[in-house]
């Protein structure tokens, strides 16, 4: 599967005006990395032309920002779900607790 045409957050250019906003908050709150690891992930478990989106939203469950990261992919809904649930048991695995309080998987077909 060919690599996502996404740079490392520390580099993200591809987000326009929330780019900013996203290298905030991955810096406030220790997330390069696991932000990092998290798009690899994305890259691994989707197939190709998937694309991902960040997004900061307030969860009211925990009472604070939290980074979204939507996968939007060509592949029909069966597909995406076994591939966001691949993704899933991934993260839980791979990604440190700390980033899995603050980094939330989604996905859209299209």
């Amino acid at each position: 599967m060919p690599e996502l045409t996404m740079p490392p957050v520390a580099e993200l250019t591809t987000f326009g005006a929330a780019r900013a906003e996203v290298k905030d908050f991955a810096a406030r709150h220790g997330l390069r990395e696991a932000l990092d690891a998290a798009l690899r992930l994305v890259d691994q478990t989707f197939p190709a032309g998937s694309v991902p989106d960040l997004r900061l939203q307030f969860s009211p469950d925990h009472e604070s920002d939290r980074l979204v990261v939507n996968v939007t992919t060509p592949a029909d809904v069966r597909t995406a779900v076994a591939c966001h649930q691949n993704l899933s048991d991934r993260w839980t695995r791979e990604l440190p607790p700390h980033a899995q309080e603050r980094l939330v998987s989604t996905f859209s077909t299209g």
